[in-house]
């Protein structure tokens, strides 16, 4: 699905495909993480929950307010729609905040998507091989070739990861190496209407996405009560089988062959992997007032 990974205050690297929902390299709809004034967030998931997260963090940008993000979210999250992501402080590297990814013992490395673990792997061995040979591991001078070596074997085990892939990396005394390739003040904002098209299409307005999702929750409600009564008809069912069975008239005589017992419905979850996490609205939204909060200081 994705091949992202981090070192808190060194890189984060993200490749560039994307997939359909048989897992088949598809056109981008957008890049995997987006440029804020103060930081960059890097995401993987299923599109709508990766909109969601967009709508909270760019939504004053594109006309969009808290109550129609978290209309965004809960319809994700009905939908059973997974996401990972990250916030990291675009000065120095920081991961300042996420969500879903998986980190190391020491917090040190956060990775995330369906090749991170391959990426990961290869790339702390790299520093082990350096290290177990005497020598002392200097991002500096092996960071650049460690990241791409990373990268490209996520691609290889990894179907669903590849396309190239972005990357920036945090030196000493402030220096910042960008290779995101992002886009300049000219072009951004036929970006964010991208973006707010992509949420239209796949959301409705916000009007629409209320009747929807109260729409949904009448349905679900009334699966809910159809269920109820389908355990109960079972059990009635069961309780009479007992009763016939227990009667010494017709103890020993078979049931009735025209009898149909009733099917037990079974939930099933699938997201199609098993990467990814459900986004945890409650969390983003106080996120986002603490950014606003600090903007207004």
């Amino acid at each position: 699905m994705t091949t992202i990974i981090s070192q808190n205050l060194a890189f984060v690297a993200a490749d560039r495909l994307w997939t359909d929902c048989d897992d088949n390299p598809a056109p981008a709809p957008f890049k995997k993480f987006y440029v804020l004034d103060d930081s960059i967030i890097f995401y993987s998931g299923y599109i709508n929950a990766i909109l969601a997260v967009l709508a909270f963090y760019i939504g004053d940008n594109i006309g969009i307010d808290e109550e129609y993000a978290t209309l965004i979210g809960i319809l994700s999250n009905m939908d059973e729609d997974i996401c990972e992501f990250i916030e990291v402080d675009r000065k120095n590297g920081e991961v300042v905040y996420f969500q879903g990814a998986t980190t190391t013992k020491n917090y040190n490395y956060i990775f995330y998507g369906a090749g991170s673990e391959y990426a990961i792997e290869c790339y702390i061995n790299n520093i082990q091989i350096i290290t177990i040979n005497g020598q002392i591991y200097d991002f500096i001078k092996y960071g650049d070739h460690f990241i791409k070596i990373s990268m490209n074997s996520a691609s290889i085990k990894d179907r669903c990861s590849g396309g190239g892939f972005d990357y920036i990396k945090w030196l000493e005394k402030e220096l910042i190496v960008d290779k995101l390739n992002w886009l300049d003040t000219e072009t951004i904002e036929q970006y964010n209407k991208k973006i707010l098209r992509l949420i239209k299409e796949n959301c409705g307005s916000k009007e629409e996405l209320s009747e929807l999702i109260l729409m949904m929750d009448n349905e679900r409600e009334r699966d809910k009560e159809e269920l109820e009564r389908e355990i109960k008809s079972v059990d009635t069912s069961l309780a009479h089988e007992h009763n016939l069975t227990n009667n010494p008239q017709t103890k020993g005589g078979s049931r009735m062959n025209n009898s149909v017992k009733p099917k037990t419905r079974v939930a099933v979850k699938t997201s199609g992997s098993n990467k990814g996490v459900i986004l945890d609205i409650a969390s983003i939204k106080e996120r986002i007032a603490k950014r606003k909060a600090t903007e207004r200081t």
